[in-house]
């Protein structure tokens, strides 16, 4: 063998040295990467919030509001903004648009995991006149700690309308984003 083919043959020899690990390093780092991220954003936090039947059927705006944590880790820190969207009793001249009342609800502290609280939302809205339709939007902010080490902060935004149940009264039910603030069934 000449000296220049034996020089080529050592360089090629080092690349794979090289290479060879750090292929096997990314083949093992991205899988373990992705599965962390996955768990990350499915099972590391789901918060529920529905609303309760009202114990006045004909104010909806008594009705709890309950909060649960269907993820991992306990949720802590949560704070509730409400903002009524649009509120209409007895006919289309008793209204009430763009009423906001953040942060109004005490803060509540810690939710364990798979545990539910039930909040008020402050309304503080009366009418002369049986509401007939009510649109509400709700802001929640909460945290956690993901693996119990790594703070992380979150927001939902839930949207909620009032419909007339089986029973005549009405009842809260959530407003899919697709569909118009008008929709009143």
């Amino acid at each position: 063998m000449t000296k220049a083919k034996s020089k080529k043959k050592g360089k090629k020899s080092k690349k794979r040295r090289i290479v060879g690990p750090v292929i096997w390093l990314l083949l093992i780092l991205v899988p373990v990467l992705l599965a962390y991220l996955g768990f990350y954003f499915q099972i590391g936090s789901k918060l529920n919030f529905s609303p309760d039947l009202p114990p006045d059927p004909d104010t909806p705006f008594s009705a709890p509001f309950v909060i649960e944590n269907a993820g991992v880790w306990p949720i802590e820190n949560v704070k509730i903004a409400t903002g009524v969207t649009s509120v209409i009793a007895g006919d289309d001249y008793n209204r009430v648009q763009n009423l906001t009342l953040a942060d109004a609800t005490p803060p509540v502290p810690i939710i364990d995991s798979n545990e539910k609280t039930t909040v008020l939302l402050p309304f503080f809205i009366k009418f002369n006149y049986p509401i007939t339709f009510a649109d509400i939007a709700i802001k929640i902010d909460y945290s956690y700690k993901y693996f119990w080490i790594l703070p992380v902060s979150k927001t939902q935004h839930v949207r909620f309308v009032t419909r007339i149940n089986s029973a005549k009264t009405l009842q809260w039910y959530p407003l899919a984003v697709s569909q118009e603030r008008g929709d009143r069934k």
